[in-house]
């Protein structure tokens, strides 16, 4: 069942981001197929660590009032990374906010 999660997502992720790369001017096929071959598919894999590890840790994150953080850090940013951003693009987001210092996804952005 979780296999099949994953691998819908992982789906609908690759032909919406490869839907979006087609609307960029400037592509580069190789960071594309290498994306979507290698990165995304361990990206999705570290996710679920991630997530799996916080949903452990979280009555003692709770507890120490880090709840916030450690969902940040061990569920949203992984999940962003890789659902978040365009095909063949590492380093920039879809909605054109840096992963280093950018906003929350929780919050709504202002720009």
């Amino acid at each position: 069942m979780l296999c099949m999660i994953i691998l819908t997502s992982l789906t609908g992720s690759l032909f919406a981001s490869i839907a979006l790369a087609q609307d960029q001017e400037s592509r580069n096929l190789g960071l594309e197929i290498l994306d979507a071959l290698v990165v995304r598919p361990i990206s999705a894999g570290v996710s679920c660590l991630a997530t799996a590890l916080y949903l452990g840790t979280f009555p003692v994150t709770y507890i120490a009032g880090e709840s916030k953080e450690a969902e940040k850090n061990l569920v949203e940013k992984p999940w962003r990374f890789t659902h978040g951003r365009a095909l063949g693009e590492i380093d920039r987001y879809r909605d054109e906010v840096s992963e280093i210092g950018g906003p929350s996804l929780s919050k709504p952005s202002t720009y």
